[in-house]
Formats: C-alpha cells, structure tokens, sequence
C-alpha cells in the first residue's frame, strides 16, 4: 500500500525518533511511505518555506495530492500537536481515506476522540510497542476498512446513463453506483 506519513515538525524534538520508528515500521511491512516532508524537515526549514507564499501554494497542492493517491494515511497525533496535522487527517477523511491515528501514551487528543468515523481508527503506543502497534493498526484498517476495487461490465445504454447522471450531479459514477448498493444494502437490512 502507498501511505501518507504525518507529524508536528516542531515536536520533531521530542517524538523525532517515534516518527522514524513509526516509518520503519512501515516500510518493514513492505509499505511505500511517503514521510521525507515530515522526517526531512526541521522547524529552521519550514520557518523558511512560509516566508515564501508560492512555496506554500505549492506545499499545499504537494500535501492533497499525496492524501488523494495513498490508500491510507498514518499520522502521529499525539497531544499537543499542531492545526496542520488535524487538517491533514480531516482532508483525508473527506477523501474517504483511512487514517490511523497513532498518540503516545497519555497523550491523546481530545478533538480526534470527538470525531466519529468509521475510517478513523485512534491508537495508543509506547515507546516499545510501535511496531505492534503499527502492523495491528494498518491489518485492522486493511480487513474493515480500506474499500474493495473490482471491475464490472455493462450495457452501453447503462454506461450512457452513469455518465448523463454523473455529469448532472456532478459526482463520479463509482459514487453513485455505490449509494445505489448502500440503499439497498439499508432496504435488507430495515426489512429484517
């Protein structure tokens, strides 16, 4: 899976060494992980970057695009963090992309634990267990949560019709084929 790695850079100091354990962790599970613009960083760097407003046009359009294609995102949340990485896991939430959110013991955030989704998956490590922790987190989002592709044959006349519908909702054709299912999927489920 192509992952999206997140962190506080100004707590580089005080949680560095769980972020590069954290993508250790990862790759050792045979991940790809994006996390050089969180473990490549200092705060000298990024005080540099938002001196310059194209830059952080171009770090934002860089930061969308990495949530748009990885098939989860992996963020260290751990309290106090920074608005930066709460936006980034609302961005991926909005993207319908799984996100596990990791804290240090003791440190959990309280505003994540208000947010109910079932693509959130909030968990607590030590400085012992990440690795545990990571592999349990990532299996867990892969066999309840991270969406099954497949592909599927039609009629001309029935891809002409998703086609007219998408265009004049304005959403994809896989979006509504799927709330089609999940209608019927709540129609079964009231009639029990």
């Amino acid at each position: 899976m192509k992952i999206y790695f997140t962190a506080a850079i100004s707590l580089q100091d005080q949680f560095g060494e769980y972020y590069d354990q954290i993508v250790a962790a990862l790759q050792t599970l045979g991940h790809e992980v994006i996390h050089e613009h969180i473990t490549g960083k200092t705060m000298d760097d990024i005080n540099s970057i938002y001196l310059d407003e194209k830059h952080n046009e171009e770090h934002y359009k860089f930061i969308e695009k990495q949530i748009a294609e990885c098939d989860v995102v992996v963020a260290e949340t751990s309290f106090p963090s920074t608005l930066n990485i709460g936006h980034e896991v609302t961005l991926a939430l909005e993207k319908e992309k799984p996100v596990l959110a990791l804290y240090m013991q003791g440190k959990r955030s309280v505003l994540l634990y208000g947010k109910q989704s079932e693509k959130l998956l909030l968990s607590e490590y030590s400085g012992s267990d990440i690795f545990s922790v990571v592999k349990w987190g990532i299996e867990y989002l892969a066999a309840n949560v991270i969406d099954t592709r497949f592909n599927m044959m039609m009629s001309s006349e029935m891809s002409a019709f998703l086609d007219t519908i998408s265009r004049k909702d304005k959403i994809p054709k896989s979006v509504y084929v799927r709330n089609l299912i999940k209608k019927q999927m709540d129609l079964v489920k009231h009639a029990d």
